[in-house]
């Protein structure tokens, strides 16, 4: 019996089947590795899949483990945050309050009150004359005071009939008067530190020469021009990458390059509109040697000007000190009301039974007209500012929600009251500039701008990313847009102003 024959075929046999083992290891080796199932470097980060394969069906839950299977993200960037507090600065561009400059200084000149009342300070009275001594807040640097002889004074005091006491203003010292009682029943009452006194008029004798002059000073409103700056950027290999949203804000994007580009506009924005409310005119800070200005924002001009509202409890009343404090300084019929969330909602709920007295629609209508006029576009300008109205105290009260304030990361961060703040101002029919028949708001932001070249929004490219589109200012492979601003604030007429805030 031949033995040879079968061990060799036998061999034959197994190497024919190593042979196809190894073929089909490498085949199975190349999926699995091709899958990312299989790596023999350990310095890789593609995890090995124990076991590389299972008795079963491809499923979902089975497959998402390697995130094989495309996701269905939504194309659009959203918005949790919403426009993330920068109202304030659409509503000045929304209501015209915009202008622009080709100088450093933003300045304008406000009359002062033509006709003045004037304190005293402490004097016994009782007799028919006296010397009245002029407090010094009622005189200038140059020693000046308004009350001058042949003028009519009047006390807060009244005779047996219900009159108001009146004297005679017979001599003018440097810092005192000489009065004598109107009528001979009548005595000199006596004053108080500070006491305050107003001239109801003056009398004169027939054939006798004209009183002394008066004159009303004036006041220069003087801000600063801000210079403002902002910067994004990405990597060359970055604006090259495509991202799983393709719309921001409306808009669509094309990866980072798009994206920053908003993020620039939207950091701008909140930029300026944090210089034009709390900004100050600094005074000690330089920058490279550069001296730093800023502009005199809205919340310092009320601080400094505007009439005082301290809180404790807002109630329906409170309009009525209002409309009193408004009334002295002429502050129009209509006076639009940004309130803060805290302030805007307790005013919600104490206004809602008194708009059963308001006739809403007519009041909205004819304040629209009168601050839109009655153009194409006046209506949609109506609906985007959108003030909602009440008329209390003889007043029209136009009211938005100060949306700024709220906003987490700026004036409603945590330890502040903004949110419980409010800003009370004039909402009239523009007054006209007689000579450049330009309108006058009750504020605007301001741009520098001359021979065409704007400092609103100048964009600026920096960097070598991309440089047969962009050009190239090194040879980084980076790409930064940059923007800066030369921005100011005008406020006219801050005194008829009304700053609300919690006591």
């Amino acid at each position: 019996m031949n033995l040879q024959k079968p061990l060799t075929h036998h061999l034959t046999k197994m190497k024919k089947l190593s042979f196809l083992l190894t073929i089909l290891f490498s085949v199975v080796y190349g999926i699995a590795y091709c899958f990312g199932y299989v790596d023999t470097n350990p310095d890789s980060i593609i995890a090995m899949a124990i076991p590389a394969a299972v008795a079963g069906e491809y499923m979902q839950p089975y497959v998402s483990q390697f995130d094989i299977n495309k996701q269905a993200f939504w194309p659009v960037l959203y918005q949790k945050y919403g426009k993330q507090g920068i109202e304030f600065v659409g509503m000045c561009e929304a209501m015209g309050w915009t202008s622009d400059i080709s100088v450093e200084l933003i300045q304008h000149f406000e009359d002062d009150w033509i006709w003045d009342n004037f304190s005293v300070e402490a004097q016994a009275g009782g007799g028919l004359t006296a010397t009245l001594t002029i407090s010094a807040s009622s005189i200038d640097a140059q020693g000046n005071f308004y009350p001058g002889v042949k003028d009519i004074i009047e006390f807060p005091n009244k005779d047996a009939q219900g009159n108001y006491i009146q004297a005679y203003v017979t001599a003018i010292g440097a810092n005192t008067i000489d009065v004598k009682a109107g009528r001979s029943t009548w005595l000199i009452p006596a004053t108080t530190a500070g006491e305050t006194l107003f001239i109801a008029t003056n009398v004169n004798g027939e054939g006798t020469g004209q009183p002394a002059p008066k004159v009303t000073t004036f006041n220069k409103y003087t801000n600063t021009v801000a210079d403002i700056k902002q910067t994004v950027g990405w990597t060359g290999a970055e604006a090259l990458n495509d991202f799983w949203f393709d719309e921001y804000d409306g808009k669509t994007i094309n990866g980072a390059v798009g994206l920053a580009s908003m993020q620039l506009d939207f950091r701008m924005a909140k930029t300026t509109q944090g210089m034009i409310l709390s900004g100050q005119k600094y005074q000690n800070l330089t920058d490279g040697g550069k001296l730093v200005t800023g502009t005199e924002g809205l919340f310092p001009a009320l601080n400094r000007a505007a009439i005082p509202f301290g809180y404790t409890t807002w109630g329906l009343s409170s309009y009525d000190v209002i409309e009193k404090a408004l009334s002295k300084v002429y502050a129009g019929t209509t006076t639009g009301m940004l309130l803060a969330r805290d302030l805007d909602i307790t005013n919600e709920n104490v206004i809602a039974d008194w708009l059963k007295h308001t006739n809403v629609d007519y009041v909205r209508t004819t304040n629209n007209k009168m601050l839109f006029g009655e153009n194409d576009n006046s209506e949609d300008l109506a609906v985007a500012i959108g003030f909602d109205y009440i008329k209390k105290a003889k007043r029209d009260f136009g009211f938005m929600r100060f949306s700024a304030m709220t906003d987490p990361k700026t004036y409603g961060t945590d330890g502040f009251d903004y949110t419980r703040i409010g800003i009370g101002f004039p909402l009239k029919a523009n007054n006209m500039d007689a000579k450049t028949k330009a309108k006058i708001p009750a504020m605007r932001t301001i741009y520098k701008k001359k021979d065409g070249f704007s400092g609103t929004r100048e964009m600026f490219w920096t960097g070598s990313s991309n440089a047969a589109k962009y050009g190239n200012t090194n040879d980084i492979d980076t790409r930064e847009l940059n923007c800066r601003t030369k921005v100011g604030f005008e406020v006219f007429g801050v005194n008829q102003f009304a700053h609300f805030f919690p006591n």
